[in-house]
């Protein structure tokens, strides 16, 4: 009897361990494949974080390329309406100059006359 046991405790521990091994090597796959499907996400990942940086970055560029340009237009226009208001001040300091030597003409003519009408009612 004892010896009819220890074989079938023999044979029970066979078919436990067979399946124990079973059971291992079914999480073992199940594992091995989690991790690949997880490698395979985080790769996907990676390339669609990667194409939104680059995706990105092309916008910043094409930000600051019409952003230099805009300036750079803005600049042209400060200095043509600069110039337009420096040919402006010369023009009418030139016709205001003219004015006041007329006024100054005039000023000295009414001098005169006056001077000749108090001369002459002398």
């Amino acid at each position: 009897v004892g010896s009819a046991l220890i074989q079938i405790s023999e044979e029970t521990k066979t078919v436990l361990t067979s399946h124990v091994k079973e059971d291992i090597s079914r999480l073992e796959s199940r594992e091995s494949h989690r991790d690949l499907a997880l490698k395979r996400e985080l790769s996907a990942n990676r390339k669609s974080f990667d194409h939104e940086i680059n995706e990105l970055k092309t916008l910043v560029n094409k930000i600051d390329a019409d952003n230099r340009y805009e300036l750079s237009v803005l600049k042209s226009d400060l200095m043509k309406s600069e110039e337009r208001m420096k040919k402006i001040v010369e023009e009418n300091s030139s016709a205001l100059l003219q004015s006041i030597s007329v006024l100054l003409q005039e000023e000295r003519k009414f001098v005169s006359e006056n001077a000749i009408n108090l001369e002459e009612r002398k």
